[in-house]
């Protein structure tokens, strides 16, 4: 199943997503204009596999003419949708041709070329996938009752995501509805701390200026793919994240969030890097060693703003040695 053939097609090859009931919620048809929350895991799956270089492409009917349509009422709000929770806008598409190699899809069943065999995983079917796509692939999109490792990768992020944004929230200040200026970042935020907002007329992503407002459920819904996208480039640029406990997972998009996802890179933190490259190193013994140590910003260190913020994280999140438990539950 490694090479699929694409019957004398020499156009690109791509991945079709179905949308409804698989990248995003689907319970019944509500018109055109309603289109559900996205599921995560696939998610992220559309999200890795586009930054991996694969094309994706959008399979849905929704785009089909009908009832004198040719579609495109349809396609904006799919559009609207991908902008959103993707933050690109893919193909969209009703059709199939022979360029398709995949497509995920909760209606569809894989079968096996010329047995009638129906199988039950989809990692086969992506063609010259790099290795760490198929890694995401194989633990995104198996369809096996019995969950496998990389299904657990993925309750654990679903898990420390959901322990991470209250706290967020928390440590942001808590909603803010009115653009105000931080006098620490010496910029103007919104709703949980957001420095960008969405421009009501180019549709485009800007600084956050004087004026501007947002509702709760905007932060809510921003702030929740937010860490999700953040979570999935995590994901991909280090290894040793997937190894990590929840809470260490929690802690360390925490301070992905606060600095950038690439705060952990070799040139940002050449001494974690050391560290978590000995043969036998416990990432999670390495990320809590090393967690204190993020408080510099713009040339300082030490912030305060950024010492309180790990000192939170810590105590939110930080599970010690079995022995240290022990050793603190019979001090006297």
């Amino acid at each position: 199943m490694a090479n699929i053939d694409t019957h004398g097609s020499n156009e690109e090859e791509w991945i079709g997503f179905d949308l409804d009931g698989t990248l995003a919620k689907y319970d019944g048809w509500k018109g055109i204009d309603r289109i559900g929350e996205p599921v995560p895991a696939m998610l992220i799956l559309a999200y890795a596999l586009h930054r991996f270089g694969h094309k994706i492409k959008i399979f849905t009917a929704r785009v089909a003419p009908r009832d004198g349509d040719d579609g495109s009422k349809a396609r904006k709000f799919v559009e609207k949708w991908c902008k959103e929770f993707l933050g690109f806008i893919p193909e969209i598409t009703h059709v199939k041709d022979a360029s398709m190699v995949a497509l995920l899809d909760d209606r569809a069943c894989a079968v096996e070329q010329n047995t009638g065999k129906i199988l039950g995983g989809w990692s086969d079917f992506i063609p010259k996938a790099s290795d760490k796509a198929k890694s995401v692939v194989s633990g995104m999109c198996k369809r096996e009752k019995k969950a496998t490792a990389e299904d657990d990768l993925i309750t654990d992020y679903n898990e420390a995501i959901k322990m991470l944004i209250p706290k967020l929230k928390d440590w942001e200040g808590g909603f803010i509805p009115d653009a105000h200026y931080d006098t620490v970042g010496k910029v103007h935020d919104i709703g949980y701390g957001f420095t960008q907002i969405k421009d009501p007329v180019t549709g485009k992503m800007r600084p956050v200026r004087v004026g501007d407002k947002i509702t709760r459920e905007q932060a809510d819904t921003r702030l929740n793919l937010d860490i999700r996208r953040l979570a999935a480039r995590m994901h991909v640029l280090y290894p040793w994240m997937r190894k990590l406990d929840r809470k260490s997972k929690a802690a360390a998009l925490s301070i992905g969030w606060n600095a950038g996802a690439g705060i952990f890179s070799k040139d940002l933190s050449p001494n974690f890097n050391r560290k978590i490259a000995v043969p036998g190193a416990d990432p999670n013994k390495v990320f809590w060693e090393e967690q204190g140590t993020y408080t510099s910003s713009g040339g300082k260190k030490n912030v305060k703003g950024l010492v309180n913020r790990r000192a939170k994280e810590r105590k939110a999140f930080y599970t010690p040695p079995p022995i240290i438990q022990l050793l603190q539950k019979t001090a006297p």
